[in-house]
């Protein structure tokens, strides 16, 4: 079991100290959620990009399109973490695809239940298929769901265990 580190980067004072504390207790992914009403370029945040940074840790974030517009810069900086763009497609999934082709650092989550179909085999022919993590939002939606998403795409079963699997325990450094 991997656990996230998140923060509430209302509250900068209390950022570092959370983050080193999750770390403590085994966590080795930072999570930031745009629903906190801060964009991810923001002062507050960059402590916590900082702490992923330094550890080399993977990075999640909530995207919902809009956030790609600047997210290139982040991707940059912060070049040591992975950058996982969650709810990969659920709009504008050509700018996902972009943005995961450009950066090495970058990788799309599959979490969302209403992606349209065909959307993995549109980003597995943007040659994203060792770019793509399974991602299941298990607190809102069936796994039944997201699973089939993927075992039913039009896809080869390599692919599909690489989206599955293989691509998060290289993502997550599960190999090592």
């Amino acid at each position: 079991f991997l656990g996230y580190i998140t923060i509430n980067a209302h509250d900068p004072t209390a950022v570092l100290g959370e983050a080193e504390r999750c770390w403590a207790a085994g966590c080795r992914a930072l999570k930031l959620h745009s629903g906190q009403g801060l964009d991810y370029d923001r002062d507050e945040v960059r402590p916590a990009l900082d702490f992923a940074n330094d550890r080399g840790c993977p990075i999640l974030c909530h995207v919902w399109g809009g956030e790609l517009d600047y997210m290139g810069k982040l991707i940059e900086k912060y070049s040591r973490s992975t950058w996982i763009l969650a709810h990969a497609g659920c709009a504008q999934q050509e700018k996902y695809a972009r943005v995961a082709n450009q950066y090495e650092n970058a990788v799309l989550e599959t979490c969302y239940s209403r992606c349209p179909k065909g959307l993995l085999e549109y980003f597995v022919g943007e040659g994203l298929e060792d770019k793509i993590l399974w991602g299941s939002d298990a607190c809102f939606y069936a796994s039944t769901h997201q699973f089939g998403r993927v075992l039913f795409a039009e896809l080869s079963p390599a692919t599909k265990k690489k989206l599955l699997c293989d691509n998060a325990r290289r993502v997550f450094k599960l190999d090592a």
